[in-house]
């Protein structure tokens, strides 16, 4: 693969970047692919194709740091509202999840989310009923009734 910017030869022909310059070979290829699109008008299949896969390269673009920094303020802000704090969160990560136009890597990592909060929460609710049903806790629950109806042992 010959590098548009620098002129050199690359052996790996799936590189996305020139290890010489370290320009985008993908760019490169879009820019190629567009061009070649609109050179042949005529047949709008391929204008139709090459939309698409321009949509594609977007969504698959990484998430700058900035746009992480938004997303987790976005998630951990309105949990100082009080009692609906935890409905912003839930819902965004929902959106997040199964929007279209999100970018891959946003959507996967949404999903995986929300798998740990349902799997967290399952686990702690199993743990808060083995707990209830645990001899020691109904033997201190049994102590504090008994304690507040003012039972008392003398």
């Amino acid at each position: 693969m010959v590098c548009n910017t620098c002129g050199r030869n690359t052996q790996n022909e799936e590189a996305n970047f020139c290890e010489y310059c370290g320009s985008s070979f993908r760019e490169n290829r879009i820019v190629a692919d567009f061009a070649a699109a609109q050179n042949h008008a005529t047949d709008q299949s391929i204008v139709q194709q090459t939309n698409q896969n321009m949509n594609r390269e977007v969504l698959e673009k990484p998430i700058s740091f900035l746009q992480w920094l938004g997303t987790y303020a976005i998630l951990f802000l309105p949990m100082f509202i009080p009692v609906i704090g935890w409905v912003v969160p839930l819902v965004m990560l929902f959106v997040w999840a199964f929007a279209n136009n999100q970018s891959v890597s946003k959507r996967n990592w949404s999903r995986a989310t929300l798998i740990y909060i349902f799997v967290n929460l399952i686990i702690g609710i199993i743990y808060i009923l083995t707990m209830l049903n645990s001899p020691i806790f109904q033997g201190f629950l049994k102590g504090a009734l008994d304690v507040g109806n003012f039972k008392s042992i003398y």
